[in-house]
Order: structure tokens, then C-alpha cells, then sequence
């Protein structure tokens, strides 16, 4: 699977460099956007999948764990600022994705390229002989300032990305020096409700047809549907939910072809595993060190399933107030608890 990295713009999302990658996925190229930020040892941050899911809301981690740490986030296909293509979206997709984006933009050797890029492009531009802009001299870089080469990757994953996180970790056991799950989930808000599959499956479709879907979709991403949402689900403190937070949240939804990733997650059509016992045996399987922050306001089923995974005794488990948006609206708690970990 062939996969490329193309120039980078500034002045992003969480405040880093922009980055695109090209997927090859099923003989199809697709545009995956991440964004860097910091010096250091190499972070990867895996958003939770949402109908409003972006790198955005892992800005205040980012940010903090930046002064000491080269990070990286994602972009979901399907999600934030990524290509939206009507592909069936499904869990065989982002496990690829995840794997060949680690393989490409973090193993043979591209780990410490990636970690000093950002510094190469804050250095003075020089001249060559032939007039070509030259980015700065390669020897005025301390290796402090990018890792250390081979450097493991610290992966930290919200929500539904814990799953795909943990199967990577899996399947790369040496790739992973320490695994961080925050609020971890594994159901589909339609499949926590209890419809069966034939129901999801007959909602997903139904929002992936052209014209009852666009405006299903509509209706569910309405200002006043996303805020219902995040004082319901997602944040603690409702005051925080200003009109130009739920602006910008609804800005996230409005992109062409925004429905269909969404509506896979919404009807547990990318649920990373069946059912708990699978969440546990896959959690009990990973010889890293992993860390579970279990947010003790989350909805009861959201817990319960939190509650399970932090009772096996190879888990370290921090509590912190918060429910299932907690990564961005408490990021100053959750940050201090990564960096106490890794």
C-alpha cells in the first residue's frame, strides 16, 4: 500500500503544522489530514469518534504535552478535516488506516524526520548556488529537540479510538512504549440504547441515501441538537457550551459528504469489537504499560464499561470529574495525568 506525505501548511487547527497524507485504500487515494506540534520524544493523539469528532478538541492536550513532547493528531478519515467519502466505513478500514499512518509517517527512520520538521521550517532561509531556498542547516538542530531516533511511539486514544488503539498495539507490540486511554468506549449510541442490528443498519443507510438523509443529517447537527448532546453525553459544566463553541462545533458537520462517517459511528457500524469480552481479552493481550482515565460523570453504561476495563490488574487507573468529552474540557487534569504516565 503505497502512501505519501505532502507539504505541510501552518496555522491549524490545534495551533501546529497542517499535514496531509494520501491513503491508498482499496486502489482509491484519500486525503487523511494530522497536525504537529512540539520537540521531543514522538505522541501520537487519537480523537474519540463523534458526529462532531475533529483534532480540534485535543488542542488543550496537544498544546500542554508540546512543551515536552513532539505530538501528533489525527484526523479520521471521514472526520474533522479529512476527505468524507462515501465509503462503507467500517472497522477493517480505520484499523488499516491507523496502521499504515504509524507505518508511514512514525517507522523507518521517519520518526526523527517528522519530529524536527517543524523546527526546520522555523529556521532562516538560506540561498544555494542555483537561487533554490535552502530550510536552514541540519547540524544546528540538537537531537534533543527531536527525540531520540527509533524514538517508541506514546499513543493516547478518547472514546472509540481506545479499541483501534489497542488493536495497533497488538499487532505492533514494539512499536508502543506506553498506551493511554481516555474514557474509553466501545458501543455505538444506538447500540448502547439496545436497537438490534437490523435497526442500526436500516438507520445508517437511511442517512447515507441522498435526500432523507442529507436531511436526517440536518436535523441531528442543528445548534440546539449538538448542545442538547454535549450538556446530555459530553461535557460537565453546560456553561461552557457558548454559542460560538456550539458554532464551532457546528462548523465541524458541515462539510461535503460529513454524514457518512458519523453514521457509521452512531449505528455501531464501527464499533472496534463485538462486545466486552473482546474489549477485555484485547486490553488483557497488550504487554505495554496502559492507562485507563475513567470519567466518573459519564453516562451509567459508558462507566459500567470503564468500571470493567479498570478492574484487570495489569491496568492503572486514574478517576478525574468529567463525562465522555473529558479530553477537551477538562485537558489540564487529563494532561497532568499523561504526564505523570509517560
Amino acid at each position: 500500500m503505497t502512501t505519501t506525505t505532502n507539504p505541510t501548511e501552518l496555522n491549524s487547527g490545534i495551533g501546529g503544522t497542517k499535514n496531509f497524507y494520501n491513503w491508498n485504500w482499496q486502489h482509491k487515494h484519500y486525503r487523511v489530514v494530522y497536525e504537529t506540534i512540539g520537540a521531543g520524544d514522538p505522541v501520537l493523539l487519537l480523537p474519540a469518534f463523534s458526529t462532531v469528532s475533529s483534532r480540534t478538541e485535543m488542542k488543550g492536550i496537544a498544546n500542554l504535552l508540546a512543551t515536552n513532547y513532539h505530538v501528533t493528531v489525527l484526523d479520521w478519515l471521514g472526520f474533522g478535516e479529512s476527505q468524507c467519502p462515501p465509503v462503507d466505513y467500517n472497522p477493517v478500514l480505520f484499523q488499516q488506516l491507523l496502521a499504515d499512518f504509524v507505518n508511514s509517517v512514525f517507522n523507518n527512520n521517519s520518526i526523527s524526520l517528522q519530529l524536527f520538521s517543524d523546527e526546520l521550517t522555523s529556521l532562516p532561509r538560506a540561498t544555494s548556488p542555483l537561487n533554490t531556498p535552502i530550510l536552514g542547516d541540519f547540524n544546528s538542530i540538537s537531537p534533543q529537540s527531536w527525540g531520540a531516533r527509533g524514538a517508541k511511539l506514546a499513543v493516547i486514544a478518547a472514546g472509540h479510538a481506545s479499541g483501534y488503539a489497542l488493536k495497533f498495539a497488538q499487532d505492533n507490540p514494539d512499536s508502543i512504549s506506553k498506551l493511554i486511554l481516555v474514557a474509553p468506549t466501545w458501543k455505538g449510541p444506538l447500540r448502547v440504547m439496545g436497537l438490534p442490528d437490523g435497526v442500526r443498519n436500516g438507520v445508517k443507510n437511511l442517512v447515507r441515501s441522498p435526500w432523507l438523509g442529507q436531511t436526517l443529517y440536518y436535523l441531528n447537527t442543528t445548534p440546539s441538537f449538538l448542545r442538547l448532546m454535549y450538556k446530555r453525553h459530553v461535557y460537565v459544566d453546560e456553561t461552557k457550551l457558548t454559542p460560538e463553541f456550539i458554532a464551532q462545533k457546528h462548523q465541524i458537520t458541515s462539510k461535503d459528504g460529513g454524514r457518512y462517517a458519523p453514521a457509521a459511528f452512531v449505528t455501531g457500524a464501527i464499533d472496534p469489537v463485538a462486545n466486552r469480552e473482546e474489549f477485555l481479552q484485547l486490553l488483557d493481550s497488550v504487554p505495554m504499560p496502559v492507562l485507563i482515565i475513567l470519567a466518573e460523570n459519564a453516562p451509567p453504561k459508558s462507566k459500567a464499561e470503564m468500571i470493567a476495563m479498570a478492574e484487570l490488574e495489569q491496568v492503572q487507573t486514574v478517576r478525574l470529574a468529567g463525562t465522555l468529552g473529558i479530553s477537551e474540557e477538562y485537558h489540564e487534569a487529563v494532561t497532568a495525568v499523561i504526564e505523570n504516565f509517560i
